[in-house]
Protein backbone atom coordinates (compact mmCIF):
# COMPACT_ATOMS: atom_id res chain seq x y z
CA UNK A 1 0.00 0.00 0.00
CA UNK A 2 1.32 3.46 -0.90
CA UNK A 3 0.57 6.53 1.17
CA UNK A 4 1.23 10.13 0.38
CA UNK A 5 3.33 11.90 3.00
CA UNK A 6 0.55 14.46 3.56
CA UNK A 7 -1.87 11.71 4.65
CA UNK A 8 -0.18 11.31 8.04
CA UNK A 9 -0.89 13.80 10.82
CA UNK A 10 1.86 15.89 12.28
CA UNK A 11 2.48 15.15 15.96
CA UNK A 12 3.56 17.84 18.35
CA UNK A 13 5.30 17.01 21.60
CA UNK A 14 4.03 19.12 24.51
CA UNK A 15 6.08 19.39 27.70
CA UNK A 16 4.56 18.19 30.95
CA UNK A 17 3.72 20.78 33.61
CA UNK A 18 6.20 21.20 36.44
CA UNK A 19 4.60 21.35 39.88
CA UNK A 20 6.55 22.90 42.72
CA UNK A 21 6.00 21.37 46.15
CA UNK A 22 3.30 22.99 48.26
CA UNK A 23 2.36 25.23 45.31
CA UNK A 24 4.89 27.78 46.55
CA UNK A 25 5.86 29.15 43.15
CA UNK A 26 7.34 32.39 44.49
CA UNK A 27 8.93 30.94 47.62
CA UNK A 28 12.63 30.31 48.01
CA UNK A 29 15.73 32.31 47.28
CA UNK A 30 16.25 33.33 43.66
CA UNK A 31 19.29 31.73 42.07
CA UNK A 32 21.54 32.88 39.27
CA UNK A 33 19.92 32.83 35.86
CA UNK A 34 20.37 29.69 33.79
CA UNK A 35 23.02 29.90 31.07
CA UNK A 36 21.56 29.72 27.58
CA UNK A 37 23.71 27.29 25.58
CA UNK A 38 21.67 27.29 22.36
CA UNK A 39 18.34 28.59 21.10
CA UNK A 40 16.43 27.78 17.92
CA UNK A 41 13.13 29.02 16.56
CA UNK A 42 11.35 27.09 13.82
CA UNK A 43 8.34 29.11 12.67
CA UNK A 44 6.75 26.32 10.60
CA UNK A 45 7.95 22.83 9.77
CA UNK A 46 6.49 23.07 6.27
CA UNK A 47 5.36 25.75 3.82
CA UNK A 48 3.28 23.30 1.78
CA UNK A 49 -0.42 24.06 2.44
CA UNK A 50 -1.24 20.36 1.86
CA UNK A 51 1.23 19.19 4.52
CA UNK A 52 -0.15 18.45 8.00
CA UNK A 53 2.96 20.08 9.53
CA UNK A 54 2.25 23.47 7.96
CA UNK A 55 2.02 25.99 10.80
CA UNK A 56 3.60 23.66 13.35
CA UNK A 57 6.59 25.37 14.91
CA UNK A 58 8.65 25.36 18.07
CA UNK A 59 11.26 27.08 20.17
CA UNK A 60 14.05 24.83 21.47
CA UNK A 61 16.37 26.22 24.16
CA UNK A 62 19.25 24.39 25.84
CA UNK A 63 20.26 25.74 29.26
CA UNK A 64 22.63 24.79 32.03
CA UNK A 65 22.75 25.73 35.69
CA UNK A 66 23.86 24.32 39.03
CA UNK A 67 20.39 22.87 39.58
CA UNK A 68 20.17 21.08 36.23
CA UNK A 69 23.57 19.53 36.76
CA UNK A 70 22.23 17.88 39.92
CA UNK A 71 18.58 17.71 38.97
CA UNK A 72 16.09 15.52 37.23
CA UNK A 73 13.09 16.53 35.17
CA UNK A 74 10.89 16.24 38.26
CA UNK A 75 13.13 18.54 40.33
CA UNK A 76 13.60 21.39 37.87
CA UNK A 77 11.08 23.32 35.79
CA UNK A 78 11.27 26.29 33.45
CA UNK A 79 9.10 29.22 32.48
CA UNK A 80 9.49 30.89 29.08
CA UNK A 81 8.22 34.47 29.03
CA UNK A 82 7.83 36.72 26.01
CA UNK A 83 9.39 40.14 26.51
CA UNK A 84 8.82 41.46 22.97
CA UNK A 85 8.10 40.39 19.42
CA UNK A 86 5.45 37.74 20.12
CA UNK A 87 2.27 38.88 18.39
CA UNK A 88 -0.08 36.28 19.88
CA UNK A 89 -1.48 36.96 23.37
CA UNK A 90 -0.97 34.36 26.10
CA UNK A 91 1.25 32.38 23.77
CA UNK A 92 3.51 30.73 26.34
CA UNK A 93 2.12 28.89 29.37
CA UNK A 94 2.25 30.85 32.63
CA UNK A 95 3.03 27.76 34.68
CA UNK A 96 6.47 26.09 34.68
CA UNK A 97 7.15 23.20 32.31
CA UNK A 98 9.34 20.16 32.78
CA UNK A 99 12.33 20.09 30.46
CA UNK A 100 12.16 17.49 27.71
CA UNK A 101 15.46 16.09 28.93
CA UNK A 102 18.42 16.76 31.19
CA UNK A 103 21.71 15.35 29.94
CA UNK A 104 25.22 16.18 31.16
CA UNK A 105 23.90 19.13 33.17
CA UNK A 106 22.03 20.68 30.25
CA UNK A 107 18.24 20.90 30.09
CA UNK A 108 16.24 21.12 26.88
CA UNK A 109 13.32 23.55 27.23
CA UNK A 110 10.78 23.28 24.44
CA UNK A 111 7.46 24.84 23.44
CA UNK A 112 5.54 24.04 20.27
CA UNK A 113 2.44 25.41 18.59
CA UNK A 114 0.08 25.23 15.66
CA UNK A 115 0.15 28.52 13.72
CA UNK A 116 1.68 31.76 14.96
CA UNK A 117 1.36 35.35 13.74
CA UNK A 118 4.58 36.51 12.04
CA UNK A 119 5.91 40.06 11.98
CA UNK A 120 5.15 42.32 8.99
CA UNK A 121 8.28 41.02 7.20
CA UNK A 122 6.97 37.44 7.43
CA UNK A 123 9.58 36.39 9.99
CA UNK A 124 9.55 35.85 13.74
CA UNK A 125 11.94 37.61 16.12
CA UNK A 126 11.25 37.13 19.79
CA UNK A 127 13.00 38.39 22.90
CA UNK A 128 12.36 35.84 25.63
CA UNK A 129 13.23 35.19 29.25
CA UNK A 130 13.93 31.74 30.63
CA UNK A 131 13.41 31.26 34.37
CA UNK A 132 14.40 28.14 36.23
CA UNK A 133 12.04 26.93 38.97
CA UNK A 134 13.33 24.72 41.78
CA UNK A 135 11.38 21.91 43.42
CA UNK A 136 10.66 24.17 46.42
CA UNK A 137 9.20 26.82 44.12
CA UNK A 138 12.18 29.18 44.21
CA UNK A 139 12.83 30.97 40.94
CA UNK A 140 16.07 32.04 39.30
CA UNK A 141 16.61 35.46 37.89
CA UNK A 142 15.62 35.46 34.20
CA UNK A 143 18.08 34.73 31.41
CA UNK A 144 17.44 36.77 28.28
CA UNK A 145 17.57 35.20 24.84
CA UNK A 146 16.62 36.34 21.35
CA UNK A 147 15.37 33.82 18.78
CA UNK A 148 14.42 34.47 15.17
CA UNK A 149 13.58 32.71 11.94
CA UNK A 150 15.95 34.88 9.90
CA UNK A 151 19.10 34.88 12.08
CA UNK A 152 18.59 38.55 13.02
CA UNK A 153 19.53 38.01 16.70
CA UNK A 154 22.98 38.54 18.13
CA UNK A 155 24.81 35.20 18.43
CA UNK A 156 25.23 33.66 21.85
CA UNK A 157 28.58 34.10 23.57
CA UNK A 158 30.93 31.08 23.27
CA UNK A 159 30.24 30.04 26.89
CA UNK A 160 26.48 30.55 26.54
CA UNK A 161 23.92 33.34 27.04
CA UNK A 162 23.82 36.53 25.08
CA UNK A 163 26.86 38.74 24.61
Amino acid sequence: MIFSANVFACSLVVPKPFIARHGALLAGTPTNPPVIKSAKLIGSLSADPEDSCTGVGFVHITVSSTATIKGTRRKTGFVIRAKSGVNDKNFFPVDPMQPLSITNGEAVVFWGWYFVTPNSDGHLKWNLEVIEVAANGGQSRPAAVCVSTNESCEPLAPNGSEK
